[in-house]
């Protein structure tokens, strides 16, 4: 007897080693890009250029949108089937932000790296705020006005 379907698109992946196989096409394929150039000389040649590797492109070339591939990931690993959904993706989404992380050293022009990573891997900016030093600043300003009230009150007599 066949198992009932319970709705829904079908899994374009049960099978964790068949996407990490494409995950790994995706990567190669932004790898050995390349683009037309004209040389010093007039010549025209294919010079390599890497592409940019990024979730967005990375689920352009599964076929899939990041909800589905953020499903896959949610879906985890399961030891005793030899499926790991979960690792596979999480690997491949950290190979993107390890892209972005060489941007931002290489000192690429514009702040799209800083984007990507504040937006797509929960990195922010910190700063630090000290209140303890007896209370909030707002607490602090109005104990200071009372003081300075306090004080004029004596000065007056």
């Amino acid at each position: 007897m066949t198992e009932k379907n319970k709705g829904g698109r079908p899994r374009l992946y049960t099978d964790s080693s068949v996407l990490e196989e494409d995950i790994e096409a995706y990567f190669d394929e932004c790898q050995s890009r390349k683009r037309p150039m004209i040389t010093k000389t007039g010549q025209l040649i294919e010079a390599p250029a890497p592409a940019p590797q990024h979730i967005t492109g990375l689920c352009v070339h599964l076929a899939m949108d990041n909800d589905t591939l953020n499903n896959y990931q949610k879906r985890g690993d399961d030891v005793e089937s030899g499926q790991f959904f979960g690792s596979v993706i999480a690997r491949a989404k950290k190979r993107c932000e390890m892209y972005a992380v060489d941007q931002l050293f290489e000192g690429q022009k514009g702040n799209k790296a800083d984007f990507v990573l504040k937006n797509n891997f929960k990195w922010e900016d910190r700063t630090k705020t000290d209140l303890e030093l007896g209370g909030s600043i707002i607490q602090q300003i109005h104990a200071g006005r009372k003081r300075a009230k306090v004080i004029e009150h004596d000065s007056d007599d």
